[in-house]
């Protein structure tokens, strides 16, 4: 126990407690999962005032608390006590939650679960965004005064996705918390933002601008945008590419800053802040020449895009790249060679040690390899 005078709390640590056996309820509703079952921990104390003229009594009930048996039931066990902490009322009856809530109540929220997570929050246009994604309207469409519902945000599957909106949200969060902390926090991952956003963004930069933004298809994954000019001689226009997203494995194998410092056709972080400015500081340094103790070299993973990127005639900057497509021409079969018996070449074989022969080689069988 710590007691704090400047507070005025007394504070218990209970670092050995452990949960032994837990009775669940069989009355719960068929639809509810155990990652909606909520528990609570009864704190209790009593004490003597006045030389033992008084006994007080003091009993408490903590947060909710989910148990769950599998990390697998970690997403949905946090849902559930992130729904109870941001909208049980005070003195509720335990565990009466509202089943809807203001989008504007929700996006503070969500706001503040990603700041606690993962050391900055969202933008207001980010929460926009969330908010036209988590009910399936259209940008034309006002939120500020629109509800959503637990079952909107849990358990109904995104618009033509196989996922929820929390798995979404959650797997995203993950992502920056374990592996993009240091990148979010400097405001280097533009995050959440839907694509026709991202374009009207990079179409008005200069050719090699990028960003990166969370994938819409892929939860857990960030995929890399930028803005590259076409082939002028093939016809093809300036526009936005983007990269298959990369998820948390990927990163774990070759981080994000090297990945981009691969890419030398990525030349400015949009609006305007030179890559290696932003992400230099993270680059690994150049692999060691010579070789381990063990005799052997390090491999290099390399991340490569399959594009040539080039100057293309009329680019203001040397260094813009540009986007060709690289075609083979057609393969013309090397004329192919056919054995022809030669006789009379036993002697210039045998002579010039090319081969050597005993003496149960027919020479007449003797194939000559000229393909001349």
């Amino acid at each position: 126990m710590e007691y704090s005078t400047q507070s005025g709390t007394l504070t218990c640590a209970f670092n050995f407690m452990q949960l032994r056996r837990i009775k669940r309820n069989s009355d719960k509703k068929a639809s509810e999962t155990v990652t909606e079952e909520k528990f609570a921990l009864l704190f209790q104390t009593h004490f003597s005032i006045g030389g033992g003229e008084f006994d007080v009594v003091v009993k408490h009930l903590s947060l909710p608390v989910v148990v769950t048996v599998h990390v697998t039931q970690q997403p949905q066990a946090e849902a559930t006590i992130f729904w109870d902490n941001a909208f049980a009322e005070i003195n509720r009856e335990p565990f009466v939650v509202p089943e809807s809530v203001p989008w504007s109540r929700l996006s503070e929220s969500l706001h503040s679960f990603f700041h606690a997570n993962c050391g900055r929050g969202l933008t207001q246009q980010q929460l926009d965004y969330l908010g036209r994604k988590v009910m399936g309207v259209g940008s034309e469409d006002d939120i500020s005064q629109m509800s959503c519902t637990r079952t909107q945000l849990f358990k109904d599957q995104l618009k033509g996705r196989n996922f929820t909106f929390w798995e979404w949200f959650y797997k995203h969060m993950d992502l920056v918390k374990t592996t993009l902390t240091r990148e979010w926090q400097e405001g280097s991952i533009h995050g959440f933002l839907d694509k026709t956003d991202a374009q009207k963004l990079l179409m008005s930069c200069p050719s090699g601008t990028f960003l990166i933004r969370f994938s819409e298809g892929d939860p857990g994954g960030i995929s890399v945008a930028w803005v590259a000019d076409g082939d002028i001689m093939l016809g093809q226009e300036r526009q936005m590419l983007s990269l298959t997203p990369w998820n948390k494995h990927d990163l774990g194998i070759r981080p994000l800053a090297d990945r981009l410092h691969d890419l030398t056709h990525l030349i400015t972080l949009c609006p305007n802040k030179p890559k290696n400015d932003v992400f230099g500081k993270y680059y690994a340094p150049p692999p060691a020449v010579e070789p381990n103790t063990d005799g052997y070299l390090q491999a290099i993973l390399h991340t490569h895009v399959p594009f040539t990127p080039r100057p293309q005639f009329g680019v203001s900057n040397p260094g813009s790249p540009a986007l060709s497509i690289v075609s083979m021409p057609p393969v013309t079969p090397a004329t192919p060679w056919t054995p022809n018996l030669m006789p009379g070449t036993y002697s210039d074989l045998h002579t010039s040690n090319s081969f050597l022969l005993d003496d149960s080689v027919d020479p007449s069988n003797m194939i000559n390899y000229n393909t001349t």
